[in-house]
């Protein structure tokens, strides 16, 4: 195993092995890597290669398994325009390191994400979070606000 290099910033190891005299190579991030090992699979209806690890804080070397999250690629979309999630307590937004920590048996992880592709549904806004319910419980995504466009001016001579 050669030490980690830099592809688009994510920290990536390469294996290989040769075997009778032939050489297999994989390359793996660590990302990915982390994610295989710790992650649970919420997807029972898909299995691993199918998911993408996707972290949380959008910081690609922070690899700590707290901080990535399994997903289908629809999901994995939704959730790179999340900045930071909280849940309302009484009239307060705490905010959550994890979807993780909003699960139970009566919502699910899709469930979750999906509202911040609703956003039709916004109950309120409180603290930059946009509030929404959920089987009883209010939810908030803080969105990752777009670079404006910038117009060109043309100058005439």
């Amino acid at each position: 195993m050669l030490p980690p290099s830099d592809t688009d910033g994510y920290a990536n190891y390469k294996l290989s092995q040769t075997v009778k005299g032939k050489t297999q190579a994989l390359t793996i991030s660590s990302h990915r890597l982390v994610a295989d090992i710790f992650l649970p699979n919420f997807w029972k209806d898909k299995n691993r290669n199918q998911l993408q690890a996707h972290h949380l804080d959008h910081s690609k070397r922070n690899n700590y398994y707290r901080n990535l999250l399994f997903l289908p690629s629809n999901l994995h979309i939704i959730m790179n325009r999340v900045e930071s999630m909280c849940i309302v307590i009484g009239d307060k937004a705490v905010p959550i390191v994890t979807p993780y920590d909003l699960l139970d048996e009566d919502i699910t992880l899709d469930e979750i994400i999906a509202l911040a592709q609703t956003r039709a549904k916004k109950r309120v806004t409180l603290d930059g979070y946009d509030i929404y319910t959920l089987k009883g419980m209010e939810i908030g995504f803080k969105f990752i606000k777009k670079p404006e466009k910038q117009s060109v001016l043309s100058t005439q001579n």
